[in-house]
């Protein structure tokens, strides 16, 4: 278990694996349900935020957002931690403490010198990730988003890259087969459970998912509403725990895709 403490700071979730990395997947498909969704038109949906959205919570001093430019300024607000770390972008640098730090030193390889923290650093870089997404999103002006985003039904229509799969020889099997189309084409889900305000857990056979909205807006430019998804995954037996970040959006058919997210 990680055991970096802060006083009075609530700690993020950890397990006992350190997870080598967080998925931020890029592929771009058209993937899903063919049913008609009703948009919504001609307003204006500001971007918005949800539980799912925990970085506030991960900073050392609290911190109230408000506004889109509140969210802004958590890029280089103190986590509630100094992380040290290895093979950042910039070898002089040995400890991050921020987002704007992370970014600057973001690799592929990035580690915490000290494995158990391992889990702590992916907490924070993965809500530095989905901050960076809310400040940079637009208003929208049209969307077919369902209010209820995580239902139990979601696996049937969303991308299959939403599927819970730790091979990576066993993942790539599963890209290449376009006949499995959707999260459900690859994990049976045996049961979920709605965790109100905007979580839903999904067991599978492989193990849990722990889905939460992040958030809402318009992340790639087109005026067309998009919702943000963190995924807490970890396996039936066994100590492994990734997170995952996803944006999804779906269109007029109700055919639900993902955006890539810029690295």
């Amino acid at each position: 278990m990680i055991t970096i403490t802060k006083k009075d700071k609530p700690m993020p979730r950890t397990t006992q694996w350190v997870c080598n990395a967080i998925f931020l997947i890029a592929a771009l498909s058209i993937l899903g349900c063919t049913q008609t969704t009703s948009p919504t038109k001609n307003h204006i949906l500001d971007v918005r935020w949800e539980s799912g959205f925990t970085m506030p919570e991960l900073l050392s001093e609290s911190i109230t957002i408000t506004t889109q430019s509140d969210i802004q300024a958590l890029l280089k607000k103190p986590w509630y931690t100094p992380i040290a770390i290895k093979h950042a972008k910039h070898a002089e640098v040995r400890s991050l403490d921020n987002c704007a730090a992370y970014f600057a030193n973001r690799t592929a390889s990035l580690r915490a010198q000290r494995d158990p923290e391992n889990n702590a650093l992916l907490e924070l870089r993965t809500m530095c990730e989905a901050t960076r997404l809310l400040a940079n999103a637009a208003i929208s002006t049209l969307s077919y988003l369902p209010e209820a985003i995580l239902t139990a039904q979601a696996p049937q229509h969303f991308p299959k890259h939403m599927a819970l799969v730790t091979s990576q020889r066993e993942w790539d099997k599963h890209m290449q087969d376009a006949k499995k189309r959707v999260w459900a084409d690859i994990n049976t889900i045996t049961h979920s459970l709605s965790q109100p305000p905007s979580q839903t857990d999904y067991q599978s056979e492989t193990g849990l998912q722990q889905v939460s909205v992040v958030g809402r807006g318009d992340i790639d430019g087109d005026t067309i509403e998009d919702v943000i998804l963190l995924s807490r995954d970890s396996t039936n037996e066994g100590s492994y725990f990734n997170l995952r970040l996803f944006v999804l959006t779906v269109g007029p058919r109700g055919l639900w895709r993902e955006i890539p997210i810029d690295e």
